[in-house]
């Protein structure tokens, strides 16, 4: 029997326990499938809601994923999620898009991209993600 080998197993098995129920649980973009719509969906819903345009291989998107998730989690506004954008929709003029309400008409500048639509109508864009979690940190408040 080896006294020095039993301690050190027993603090191996103690730390790996530590660890495991330190880890939380990462949100991700599948625990929301019910959000996820497509880019010709964004005018759908009647009611005021927000559209976040991410894309799954984006460095900022990733920054800020913890972040926009665990806030849709708690969130009672309304809310989608639109991973895949046409190219011809992708434009950095994307004031135009302002008081549009057809798919054809709106332009996102790039990845992360959060809109706000009203009555059908965009009414706000929060482009990138300092703009983005700025937002979120004001409405958590």
């Amino acid at each position: 029997y080896n006294k020095g080998m039993s301690k050190k197993i027993i603090d191996i098995i103690a730390l790996s326990f530590a660890l495991t129920s330190c880890n939380m649980t990462l949100l991700q973009y599948e625990d929301f499938k019910e959000h996820q719509i497509t880019f010709q969906n964004i005018f759908v819903e009647q009611d005021h809601h927000l559209v976040y345009f991410y894309e799954e291989t984006c460095f900022h998107c990733q920054k800020i994923k913890q972040k926009v998730l665990s806030f849709f989690s708690k969130t009672t506004m309304l809310f989608y999620l639109v991973d895949e954008i046409p190219m011809e929709q992708i434009d950095k003029n994307y004031q135009k898009s302002l008081g549009k309400e057809r798919p054809e008409d709106v332009f996102i500048p790039g990845f992360p991209t959060m809109m706000m639509i009203e009555n059908q109508k965009i009414t706000k864009f929060y482009i990138g993600s300092m703009e983005i979690q700025k937002w979120i940190d004001e409405v958590e408040k």
